[in-house]
């Protein structure tokens, strides 16, 4: 396993300690691995391979439901048909008529996947691959905010507390 699979998996654990650990958190569940299947965009029939930190995250879990703040981490099945899903569908609608200038507007939909939404309120979590990069950018949308990170390990960084900011140039965001 690679430096960069090992950080990642790392950090899935203290992720899921913090959360076992917080009396607020509520309920999480996190379904066995999948990696029989690549990540689907929001192309239809478009796939992408696994980079090395997603390979890293779904062989650690598929679905974990309430990863963090009530947000639902897809499996790849689920990418599969998210589209299929009213609930993410609707998310992804609402996102692309408001906020045309971020992903999944701005973004052709090969180069875009969901992550993860939370089921009771407008808030989901894109991966977007630009050029030649091999590890997606991560973004975060909450209501009318939004956090970007350069990578999944840098938005795990973050959910756990060691990093303060994102990556989006912005004025610091807090966890």
């Amino acid at each position: 396993m690679s430096d960069i699979c090992e950080r990642t998996t790392e950090l899935l654990r203290r992720l899921k300690q913090q959360n076992d650990e917080d009396p607020d958190h509520g309920d999480q569940e996190l379904l066995p691995a999948d990696l029989e299947i690549p990540i689907s965009t929001l192309a239809p029939g478009v796939t992408r391979q696994l980079s090395p930190m997603l390979r890293a995250r779904f062989a650690f879990c598929s679905t974990w439901k309430n990863a963090n703040l009530d947000q639902n981490w897809l499996s790849l099945e689920a990418t599969r048909h998210a589209l299929d899903n009213p609930e993410i569908k609707e998310l992804v609608d609402l996102r692309i008529e408001n906020w045309d200038w971020a992903p999944p507007a701005s973004v052709k939909p090969e180069d875009c996947a969901i992550f993860s939404y939370n089921p009771y309120a407008v808030e989901e979590t894109y991966l977007v691959w630009e050029s030649e990069q091999e590890e997606p950018i991560v973004w975060r949308f909450f209501s009318a905010e939004y956090y970007k990170f350069a990578d999944l390990n840098r938005f795990l960084e973050y959910l756990i507390g060691e990093r303060m900011v994102d990556d989006s140039g912005r004025v610091t965001a807090e966890p």
